[in-house]
């Protein structure tokens, strides 16, 4: 086996001890906060890289969150690496279910709780996309504020794109290979944002919602309509839309408790999680057509399809793994999870992303 590890980074760390000291995130009432503003762990190709507990930093931006007393336990846990990145069978094919969570990916064949490979290094790994062109991983770490690219099944970076000034926690990429990056703030305490690329990893623009405060995902279908979710300075969630990734967002869906991972299922519906009430809610347009609750489940976070639609795939901090649920278009009651990929998980490798690889769009 070949030891790598993700690219090192060194976050600007006054600037996020900046951002955990601005009234704006002291007052936010939300869970996932801790996604991008914890300190940063360099990463390093010597080993393992310790981290700080997170509880001081998630006491101070949990002051006036209306959360149960396990969501806080979970989030107050210390993040630990697990060790130095591998494939443990290079030449494996077929369908690949992804997670990461902190400063690891892993990721499994679909059917089979067995540990292909993992990715170690991140500085704190978050939302994951995959390309419906040709497969590629894209990691959003927002601790180094870029985005990292890995081919399936493999620990070798391809590229990496900068998301200068943001705290990037999910990505989305469209068929024509542009990507769409939701930024949780940026670092002068603005509100959470898209930053959008095309296809060589330039910048063309940023789209900005002015019901947003802090960003929590992005999801895209093949005709180009960008949906963003994010938690309003209400404290509810709420997902707007872009036509065409462009314009100041079309309110969409509102009265989600605390909004997560979102995605587009076969039907062009869109599937957003609420963190707080445990549920998968799916739209249909500004409609809630169905909601499913997730048994066992006490934080999902984000959420992607297999290429049939017909699985719901959510990383769960609770369970620590990618939770594997049937799906079926607008449905609602209590979906218990097939399999729960969790293999070569320890203690400390609670999973926040996930992806399906080769393709998990529409």
């Amino acid at each position: 086996m070949t030891a790598t590890t993700a690219s090192s980074c060194v976050p600007p760390i006054d600037d996020r001890n900046a951002i955990m000291s601005s009234p704006l995130l002291r007052a936010a009432n939300v869970v996932g906060l801790t996604l991008a503003l914890v300190g940063c762990a360099v990463a390093s190709s010597l080993g393992p890289v310790a981290q700080a507990p997170r509880s001081t930093a998630l006491s101070e931006l949990l002051v006036n969150a209306q959360l149960s007393s396990t969501a806080l336990d979970i989030w107050n846990e210390p993040s630990q690496p697990s060790g130095l990145s591998f494939v443990r069978f290079p030449n494996a094919t077929g369908t690949f279910v992804y997670g990461c969570g902190f400063h690891v990916c892993v990721w499994y064949a679909r059917g089979h709780n067995t540990l292909l490979g993992e990715i170690s290094g991140f500085s704190d790994a978050q939302g994951v996309g995959v390309s419906p062109v040709n497969g590629d991983i894209y990691v959003a770490d927002d601790g180094c504020s870029d985005i990292k690219v890995y081919k399936p099944n493999s620990t070798v970076l391809v590229h990496r794109y900068l998301d200068p000034g943001q705290f990037p926690v999910d990505v989305a990429v469209d068929r024509a290979g542009n990507m769409f990056v939701a930024n949780a703030v940026d670092k002068n305490s603005g509100p959470g944002s898209v930053t959008v690329y095309d296809s060589s990893g330039t910048i063309l623009r940023t789209l900005h919602d002015p019901n947003a405060f802090v960003g929590r995902s992005v999801a895209v279908d093949e005709h180009n309509l960008v949906l963003f979710c994010f938690n309003n300075r209400s404290g509810e969630g709420e997902c707007d839309e872009f036509p065409h990734g462009r314009g100041h967002g079309v309110p969409t869906a509102h009265g989600i408790g605390f909004a997560g991972g979102s995605a587009f299922d076969s039907a062009e519906h869109f599937v957003v999680i609420d963190e707080v009430n445990a549920a998968a809610d799916t739209f249909a347009g500004s409609t809630l057509c169905g909601s499913y609750a997730l048994v066992g489940s006490n934080v999902p976070v984000m959420v992607a399809f297999d290429p049939s639609n017909r699985i719901l795939y959510n990383a769960n901090t609770a369970v620590r793994g990618i939770a594997a649920y049937s799906y079926a278009d607008c449905g609602s009651g209590r979906l218990r999870p097939a399999i729960v990929y969790d293999d070569g998980l320890g203690p400390h490798m609670s999973m926040t992303g996930t992806a399906v690889t080769p393709s998990a769009g529409p």
